[in-house]
This record gives structure tokens, sequence and C-alpha cells, in this order.
């Protein structure tokens, strides 16, 4: 079953929620530019775990991990593909796989060399 619905947020700016079966999609139009939003798995840090020792990034094959500031961030979460291998890799436990509403994956967007 399919149902959708659209919320006008301002006179340029539309976002439409479609739910298909267990899959939620946002999609937010406007003059500039579209955004589609997905549920799917995506990494979440605790940054009150973090110690920012770089375990992970190495880990991390589609570049989605950077340090900055001394502090571990998600580069943009269409990066991350949330195959969860820098999770394994943090000594802390601050790395985890969460379901939620973001950016779609896009493969091979960055790749570190």
């Amino acid at each position: 079953m399919l149902l959708c619905k659209n919320v006008v947020l301002g006179s340029d700016v539309t976002k439409r929620m479609i739910q298909d079966g267990g899959r939620s999609i946002t999609v937010t139009l406007s003059r500039e530019e579209i955004t589609v939003k997905v549920k799917r798995e995506i990494i979440h840090i605790n940054e009150s775990i973090c110690d920012c020792c770089g375990k992970c990034l190495k880990s991390c094959i589609e570049g989605a991990l950077r340090i900055v500031d001394n502090k571990l961030h998600l580069v943009a979460e269409r990066f991350c593909d949330g195959c969860g291998a820098c999770v394994g890799k943090c000594p802390l436990g601050a790395l985890k796989i969460v379901e939620r509403q973001a950016d779609e994956w896009q493969e091979l967007v960055y790749v570190r060399c």
C-alpha cells in the first residue's frame, strides 16, 4: 500500500512523504534543489564516548568519516553505505548502525585513495 502526504512549507518548498510497505521516503522540493531522504541504515557517532583515535577511518572505504577540530564527523550522509565496517574498529564502542531518515546513499560519490 502506497501512502503519500504533501506538506507545503512555503511558496517555493514542498515536502512529500511517501510510505510504501516498510520503506519511508521524504522528498523536499524547492526551486534550487531536490532532497531525497529514505529510511535506511547509517552510522551514528556517540560524541560523548569518541576519543578521536582514528581507528575507524581506515575501515571506511567510502570516506564518510573525518576528524575535524578533534571531533569525528560523518562528512555527508550520502557517503555512508551503512555497512558497519567502522563499528568493529572503535575500541570504545562510540559507533553504531542505526535506522533513520537519511540522504540516499550514492555509490562511488567519494573514494579515498
